[in-house]
């Protein structure tokens, strides 16, 4: 299933010099950690049990290409340091073997989690960090750029048409209702429920009340006033899913309670400030300090 960040690494693949060369991708956080060098760097016939033949590794494949790491932050630490060589030398040498294999490969490398935090935890090395944080780009979570949202629904309403045969397509509640929704799950989560709806409506037209009872199985928080109360204040936690109109008399309820102040009110909430602003700026709730 592909993710923003994969679209994101082909699309600086293809619109550089190398679009024509290969495009390899690895996600650091599905190999196991004793086959790992195998799988980036390959290995001789005979090198270990096993390896009954010679196996390319994944940075030969995308020689003269670009090789995305996805999941970096997973990548176990004892293979860091042969990372940093390898894009140090630009070099490679398969297990098993003492040639040394001259590349050039360009790195993408993503990951979904705090890299500078893990350099302070000592997880992950400090000089590979700043070896792969040559340009940063960050991706924001779909709750926070819902102008995406109805693009990549139409993209993955047709891409299901054409998987599952069907012919469906949005009424216009049922858009705005997806494009209200907050997307915990991003992307991913995304295409999941258009491909659920493709498959379960009864008809050409999918309307609102099929795409919310499909996001209420999404939500595994409530949203009908049951949540808990956030400690030390009268007003209950928002759920972090779906944004509603109900959701506009506690926000007001907590930024008059906090004087204004848009991270107390978030804190009371339960929310990160960047939700607690997507939120304001959805209902249109004008904020004055």
């Amino acid at each position: 299933m592909t993710l923003t960040k994969e679209l994101l690494a082909q699309a600086v693949h293809a619109a550089s010099s190398r679009s024509r060369a290969p495009f390899v991708r690895v996600n650091c956080g599905a190999v196991p950690e004793a086959l790992f060098e195998s799988e980036l760097f390959g290995h001789e016939k005979g090198a270990f049990t096993g390896a009954s033949t010679n196996r390319t590794g994944r940075f030969e494949e995308a020689d003269g290409g670009t090789l995305f790491l996805d999941e970096i932050g997973d990548l176990p630490f004892s293979m860091q340091v042969k990372l940093l060589r390898t894009l140090q030398e630009r070099t490679v040498s398969r297990i098993g073997s003492s040639k040394e294999r001259k590349l050039d490969v360009r790195i993408v490398a993503a990951t979904n989690q705090d890299l500078k935090q893990q350099v302070a935890n000592g997880t992950f090395r400090l000089d590979l960090f700043y070896r792969l944080y040559v340009v940063p780009i960050h991706i924001a979570p779909l709750r926070e750029r819902a102008e995406d949202v109805a693009s990549l629904l139409g993209h993955f309403v047709l891409e299901a048409n054409k998987r599952f045969g069907r012919n469906v397509r949005l009424s216009g509640d049922a858009l705005a209702a997806l494009i209200r929704y907050t997307w915990p799950g991003n992307v991913r989560q995304l295409q999941n429920v258009v491909d659920r709806l493709a498959l379960l409506s009864d008809s050409v037209l999918i309307d609102a009340p099929a795409v919310l009872s499909v996001l209420t199985s999404e939500d595994s928080v409530p949203v009908t006033g049951k949540e808990a109360p956030t400690q030390g204040a009268d007003i209950v936690i928002l759920p972090a899913r779906r944004i509603g109109e109900a959701d506009r008399e506690q926000i007001i309820m907590a930024l008059k309670l906090a004087g204004g102040v848009k991270s107390q009110a978030a804190q009371k909430l339960g929310l990160t400030l960047s939700q607690l602003n997507y939120r304001i700026r959805v209902l249109g709730i004008v904020t004055v300090r």
